[in-house]
């Protein structure tokens, strides 16, 4: 845990409009959102939530040694100050909003000491933010990224080592709390997933980024957001923070497209990307797709380059702009970002490719009708035999997404095999039975198999040299959740397993016709 100069209340409470008095002086050894963490001298913030009330556990909080408490309140009690146990509970309005603000008060504003760089969109904020942060190791930067998959120190290659996060944008004492460690530790650049969640909740309201990057928005959260206005309109906060020195927008995007216009029409700079649009800053004018690779052909105001990339899909070539863009923005040459770009490594879990016995087993995190239908798309364009597609949706989430991911999978895939991925608390055969609605049985094979390791074995083992099997959904992940109990499950490590057993098996079958 990083620690703070400042550690006096009023510090902690600046720009907040809270009259002290003789409280100013109060030390304040940490700052906590969970009473059971509270250590002597901590602050404790109670704040309601969905699911609980941080206020009713103000007493515990106080017994493990508090040294101050504060509290959410409306706006007529803010600043209102009680006593209990001899020690104040300050009341604060909007305290969940002012989360972030006061965390940076007491990291002592860890984001202004880093170039920081913001990607949010539906789809690819993980692998731009670990690509970008690639990017700028191989430019000689000490380079971290922070998001889905957690965060540390990223090197040359895509054989790093995170901390888990838990979430893509943490909340706003942790993700502070990370900055200023990455600050203590010598990083310069950090790359950082924002979700459309924590821009409503202000888990960065007081991050200090230099660059914001959209990628694009498809239908996700809306169990969270309502509905697709609501979502873009949380996306669109992120470009209204102040300090930003550029944003860099996706103009395939429609969402990106309005963005634009506004940005522009505001005197904002603006870097956008295309692979549609000649008329973008950075248009890619024509994709040559190689069994593992692709050559870009990119054409810019800077120059143009033809890029060859280990990387697959046509979502990729967008991912590659995007980076592109923000290290622009950033101030990089187009000479130095030409010869780095092409030494940029796949990221874990995002159409990772695994090749043995003649075949092709891809994972990929997509979980979202729009990224499906994409992976689907960018492994169709490298393969040669069939494409069998093993995926599910989770459980708890919005139930509307999972025909329309079945119809997706079912008019790309040549064989599909529905299965389970954290069914959580519902039944997982309901998630299929949800998933199966939107399927016509007609286009593709359909085999069903509820044990997810069951499915990904089946397609291996059945597929023929020159197919490809995707197995999308998890990517990273190393867990399932069955039932509010999270249970070791990867991907990647069943599906080398499975490719593995059946090379011995094609070994062993060649040995013996020899014999």
């Amino acid at each position: 845990m990083s620690t703070s100069n400042y550690s006096s209340l009023q510090h902690l409470l600046s720009g907040l409009n809270v009259e002290l008095g003789e409280l100013a002086g109060i030390h304040v050894a940490g700052l906590q959102q969970d009473s059971r963490k509270v250590k002597q001298g901590d602050c404790f913030i109670a704040v309601t939530g969905l699911e609980t009330d941080g206020r009713r556990y103000i007493a515990s909080a106080l017994e493990r040694g508090a040294s101050v408490v504060l509290q959410e309140a409306d706006q007529q009690q803010h600043g209102d100050v009680a006593f209990l146990s001899s020690r104040p509970i300050i009341s604060v309005s909007n305290l969940l909003q002012k989360m972030s603000r006061i965390a940076a008060n007491f990291y002592s504003e860890p984001s202004t000491a880093l170039s920081l760089v913001a990607f949010t969109g539906t789809n690819g904020k993980t692998s731009c933010s670990q690509l970008y942060a690639q990017l700028q190791a191989l430019l000689g930067k000490r380079a971290a990224m922070l998001g889905t998959m957690g965060y540390g120190e990223v090197n040359r290659s895509a054989d790093i080592k995170l901390q888990d996060t838990g979430m893509t944008t943490p909340d706003a004492l942790r993700a502070q709390s990370i900055l200023a460690d990455l600050r203590e530790t010598g990083i310069q650049s950090v790359a950082m997933e924002v979700s459309s969640h924590s821009l409503v909740q202000g888990r960065v309201a007081a991050v200090d980024f230099d660059i914001a990057v959209f990628t694009n928005i498809s239908r996700d959260h809306l169990d969270y957001h309502g509905n697709m206005a609501a979502y873009a309109k949380a996306k669109a906060k992120l470009f209204a923070f102040k300090g930003l020195s550029a944003a860099v927008l996706n103009l395939d995007d429609e969402y990106g497209e309005l963005f634009a216009h506004v940005l522009r029409a505001s005197g904002s700079k603006v870097i956008t990307y295309s692979c549609k649009n000649s008329l973008a800053d950075l248009y890619c004018a024509k994709v040559d797709y190689l069994p593992r690779g692709m050559v870009l052909t990119i054409k810019s105001s800077w120059g143009a380059i033809q890029l060859k990339t280990g990387l697959l899909g046509s979502f990729n070539v967008s991912n590659l702009l995007a980076v592109l863009g923000a290290a622009l923005a950033e101030g990089t040459s187009w000479k130095e970002l030409c010869s780095a770009m092409e030494m940029l490594q796949p990221v874990k879990g995002r159409l990772e490719t695994f090749e043995s016995a003649g075949l092709t087993v891809i994972v990929d995190y997509a979980h979202t009708p729009d990224a499906l239908d994409k992976a689907l798309q960018g492994v169709r364009q490298h393969c040669s035999g069939k494409l069998v597609c093993v995926f599910g949706c989770g459980g708890d989430r919005d139930r509307g997404k999972r025909p329309e991911m079945g119809a997706i999978a079912a008019s790309r895939a040549d064989k599909l095999l529905v299965s389970s991925d954290n069914p959580r608390n519902e039944n997982p055969e309901q998630i299929i039975d949800d998933i199966l609605a939107g399927i016509d049985a007609n286009q593709c094979e359909l085999l069903v198999e509820v044990d997810r390791r069951m499915a990904i074995e089946r397609a291996i083992h059945e597929a023929a040299a020159g197919d490809c099997v995707l197995i999308a959904g998890k990517g990273h992940e190393d867990y399932q959740i069955i039932k509010g109990e999270k249970l070791w499950f990867d991907d990647r490590v069943i599906a080398e397993k499975c490719l593995q057993e059946k090379q011995l098996s094609q070994n062993a079958a060649a040995q013996e016709g020899q014999g």
